[in-house]
């Protein structure tokens, strides 16, 4: 039977914490072990509440390339009581869309309302959280300029490979977007190290499926009909049924995503 997460160290941003690094190892280092120093979790310098990370390896041609991995919340269904930060209330967000536009039609909308819900209580479990660079713009472009979209930000990796086999990739978001507009651009050392992490991916397909974990191809098209705005009641609608069908993959690999379940 299913029980919810034990997570001790509820001081830390969950996605982030010492129990959640158990899923990350297990799910990530096989993969990343070449690139990535699995044996040392750090979280000095990170705000409240901490998040633990650990950083790439040194080599002989970039010593000083220094990217930090933590982790990350892949849908963003928070509301004011389970977030930490104030923008992060897309609960309340997405229920005025539902009451908005399905204000006429009661039964949809009490479905729907329920539909969410179910996916608020899925925001702090382990199949919604996944690797992301601390290092770069990524965190920024998903989490601010695309409003936590997680369809539009594999439309914006897409988009960066492309860039890439043109030599143009230093003209991305991901090279560019930082927090605050009066911050300028992400530095060039981290600019270099989150290029380098990039380089271990083909494309957008490889990196979805070593970082998300699922087949590319099962979710193809929910990506490009959620990669929008979303901004009516059935944009909130298409949203929840892509996570719903992300969970229920991510839940049928086991190991990794039971770790904390009995």
């Amino acid at each position: 039977m299913k029980k919810n997460i034990r997570f001790e160290n509820k001081d830390y941003d969950l996605d982030s914490c010492p129990e959640t690094w158990k899923m990350y190892t297990e799910a990530y280092k096989t993969s990343f072990e070449d690139l990535l120093n699995f044996d040392l979790l750090e979280d000095k310098g990170t705000n409240r509440p901490p998040r633990c990370y650990i950083k790439s390896k040194k080599s002989s041609e970039e010593s000083n390339l220094k990217l930090k991995m933590a982790g990350d919340t892949i849908f963003n269904f928070g509301s004011n009581k389970s977030t930490n930060t104030r923008r992060n209330r897309y609960y309340e967000k997405y229920k005025n869309l539902l009451y908005r536009d399905f204000k006429d039609d009661e039964d949809k909308l009490q479905e729907y309302l329920g539909e969410l819900k179910d996916c608020n209580k899925k925001y702090h479990e382990l199949e919604n959280f996944s690797f992301m660079p601390m290092t770069g713009g990524m965190q920024a472009v998903k989490g601010i300029f695309l409003q936590e979209n997680i369809a539009a930000f594999i439309a914006e990796l897409e988009d960066y490979y492309k860039k890439k086999k043109l030599g143009e990739e230093d003209n991305h978001c991901f090279m560019t977007y930082r927090k605050g507009e009066g911050r300028g651009k992400i530095s060039p050392k981290n600019k270099e190290a989150l290029k380098n992490f990039l380089k271990s991916f083909i494309d957008h397909i490889d990196y979805f499926e070593r970082i998300y974990l699922v087949n590319y191809n099962e979710f193809e098209e929910l990506i490009k009909i959620n990669a929008g705005k979303i901004d009516s009641g059935k944009k909130v609608v298409n949203y929840m049924g892509f996570a719903k069908k992300y969970w229920i993959a991510r839940g049928r690999i086991g190991g990794a995503t039971d770790l904390f379940r009995t």
